[in-house]
């Protein structure tokens, strides 16, 4: 009886040490994602990864900042314009961030700013990284927002499609926000947070699909 267990625990390990072992890391999690991209990532990806953009620049800061202010909750970040003409409808911007900031959509890493401007302004927000979620936020002229004091509209006479990152001190707040700023029709329009997840129905309008 006990060579027959023996033998049975025998067999037992050769088929265990026979099987494939599969670690899962997050490099091969990561790939499986990428599998599975819906069409309509891969495509803004493509267009991405295309453009040129110019140097980066770290966010301008409002006036309403009192020098010194701590910028405590914004994370270290750049934006690159993107070169050449935009339209209605088009790539603006390059983000690049060490930390993420979630009202924004903003994961660390990279991620690229489009804007539609073909009815309602509003922004994306899009990661490199297909398996982050992209976000869609809805824009105000930057001089409906209260507490704000900075005349941006001059800057789209020179630059119509100028685009960056900003951070503002919002009345009685304790900590800074930061938002994203682009010229429309010349008139300085500004996201900021309350941003509604993009899909496969309300990305055709950058795809074209």
């Amino acid at each position: 009886m006990h060579q027959v267990h023996f033998s049975f625990q025998r067999l037992a390990f050769l088929v265990a040490a026979a099987m494939p072992f599969v670690i899962a890391t997050p490099a091969s999690a990561q790939r499986d994602g990428q599998r599975n991209v819906a069409p309509w990532r891969q495509s803004l990806s493509r267009a991405a990864r295309s453009a040129s953009f110019e140097s980066e620049r770290t966010p301008t800061v409002d006036p309403s900042v009192p020098q010194g202010f701590s910028t405590a909750g914004i994370p270290t970040i750049t934006f690159a314009p993107a070169k050449g003409p935009r339209g209605a409808i088009g790539l603006a911007g390059r983000i690049t961030s060490k930390e993420a900031y979630p009202k924004l959509g903003i994961p660390a890493g990279v991620s690229y700013l489009w804007v539609d401007a073909s009815n309602a302004v509003r922004m994306a927000v899009i990661p490199a990284d297909p398996t982050q979620p992209a976000y869609w936020f809805n824009a105000v002229t930057h001089a409906s927002i209260s507490g704000s004091h900075e005349k941006s509209d001059e800057l789209c006479r020179s630059n119509p499609t100028a685009t960056q990152l900003g951070t503002r001190l919002p009345p009685e707040s304790p900590q800074l926000l930061m938002g994203i700023c682009t010229c429309v029709h010349g008139v300085w329009m500004h996201s900021e947070e309350d941003g509604f997840q993009m899909d496969a129905a309300n990305a055709r309008v950058l795809t074209g699909r």
